[in-house]
């Protein structure tokens, strides 16, 4: 096989002019000509790539393989793996099609519609794809997961999420998924041992502590909580621009601590001077204790660093508001 493929490799490398599979032959021991078929040479190349994160390289490869091929359910279910790491939507879903025509119970290519069919916002078509999956694989514990997630009844889809955990115990997005569910629905405490049994499977990186405090905050308005698994994060990364950024808006909209969340938003800026939005939080933080002065100063650079295009009408509204605010301020102080 290695042979064979060095063999495509060192032809196209030689020649400009298109190889022609079919045309190529070997002679067994008995002297009989036979074509060979390169469809798999093909695929091993492209799976090469692919592992390796070369996707333009791979597709070119399972696309030889189905040319010579057209019936190669594996090349064209690959060929949709890499048409999505390409982004190439459209094109991914038809590889997945013409695998389920191929063969109709390739389980992992209805999943994989199915999730073509989420993000393009077909929940329907979306859901009878999982269904078939789970059809052909009871087992398949990704697949009763995305089909929790387009089930429009609570109590479905909280059934689908733990199925997935009961066939895949450390399932994290499934966990998650069961907690949000559960706060949806109003089972406070159930949910909080989910957001915990989060925890308890995957420890969290900085990143993961901020994520787990932000969901803690919003599904529980647990100011304590949120603050706790914020400070965590900003304990195991004390350069953490983001967790700086959102502790000072965490302090702004929960707490209403305005110098507090100066701070963290200063610090947030020192770490990262070239990101707009912390500039226009910190504005807003200003402009809660009356510091005009510094809230437009703090406004007039996030909208320089601002992408051009941006619009920002309601940024300079806030400035108009302020610098009229200003000058009655220092009005004031001049009687």
């Amino acid at each position: 096989m290695f042979l064979r493929i060095s063999i495509i490799m060192f032809v196209l490398i030689l020649t400009s002019c298109t190889v022609t599979p079919s045309s190529i032959t070997q002679t067994t021991k008995n002297d009989t000509v036979i074509p060979l078929d390169f469809a798999n040479d093909w695929f091993e190349i492209g799976t090469r790539y692919y592992n390796d994160g070369y996707y333009k390289n791979a597709l070119i490869s399972y696309s030889k393989a189905t040319d010579l091929r057209p019936n190669y359910t594996e090349a064209w279910f690959k060929k949709g793996l890499t048409f999505l790491k390409l982004n190439q939507i459209q094109d991914a879903l038809q590889a997945f099609v013409k695998t389920t025509e191929l063969n109709t119970s390739h389980a992992e290519a209805w999943n994989n519609r199915g999730l073509i069919y989420t993000k393009l916002g077909y929940e329907n078509e979306a859901q009878k794809a999982y269904e078939r999956a789970i059809e052909l694989k009871p087992d398949y514990a990704e697949a009763w997961f995305n089909n929790g997630c387009v089930i429009e009844s609570d109590e479905e889809s909280l059934n689908a999420y733990e199925t997935a955990i009961k066939l895949k115990p450390d399932f994290i997005d499934a966990w998650l998924a069961k907690a949000r569910k559960l706060n949806n629905m109003h089972q406070e405490k159930e949910s909080l041992a989910a957001y915990y049994k989060v925890i308890e499977l995957n420890p969290p990186t900085a990143q993961g502590w901020l994520d787990i405090g932000w969901e803690l905050l919003f599904a529980f308005n647990d100011v304590e909580k949120g603050m706790l698994f914020i400070n965590k994060a900003l304990e195991m990364d004390p350069n953490f621009i983001k967790g700086w950024n959102r502790k000072g808006i965490y302090l702004l909209m929960f707490i209403g601590d305005h110098e507090e969340a100066i701070k963290s938003f200063s610090k947030a800026i020192e770490l990262d001077p070239k990101t707009p939005n912390i500039y226009f939080n910190r504005g807003q933080a200003y402009s809660g204790i009356h510091k005009y002065k510094a809230a437009i100063a703090d406004y007039e650079i996030g909208i320089k660093l601002s992408p051009p295009g941006s619009d920002m009408t309601k940024k300079l509204e806030e400035m108009n508001k302020w610098k009229k605010n200003l000058a009655l301020q220092e009005k004031e102080e001049k009687k």
